[in-house]
């Protein structure tokens, strides 16, 4: 994302983060406490796909607060490290967002001239 962005809010939450589009270049900034991820949007639902793995692969972990669920990202060597807690937080923040979008798209489709409406 350049300086000339500007952001249409899709998820906020004071207390978990927010997640951004810009209405540029289209990407979208997911903050989520320390973390701060940029990417396409037509990657969101690759990410998302992926925590939701990940969540189902740890379902039955006991301790929901202990930092050991690795989620990797696009850079070599680099990855998230989560808890239960957060990575739940993280898929609700990124679901929201993209029911957000979906509703953006669905306006913007009905709010052009459509000659079937």
């Amino acid at each position: 994302m350049n300086n000339g962005c500007s952001y249409q809010e899709l998820y906020y939450n004071h207390e978990t983060g927010y997640i951004v589009r810009c209405l540029q270049c289209k990407n979208i900034r997911v903050t989520y406490g320390n973390i701060q991820l940029t990417f396409e949007e037509n990657v969101m639902k690759d990410f998302q796909c992926l925590l939701e793995t990940i969540n189902c692969d740890y379902s039955l972990i006991a301790n929901h607060h202990l930092r050991r669920i690795e989620v990797p990202v696009y850079y070599n060597g680099v990855s998230l490290l989560l808890s239960k807690k957060e990575l739940t937080e993280l898929i609700t923040m990124l679901d929201k967002a993209d029911s957000e979008l979906q509703i953006l798209s669905l306006m913007e489709l009905l709010s052009t001239d459509n000659p079937l409406m």
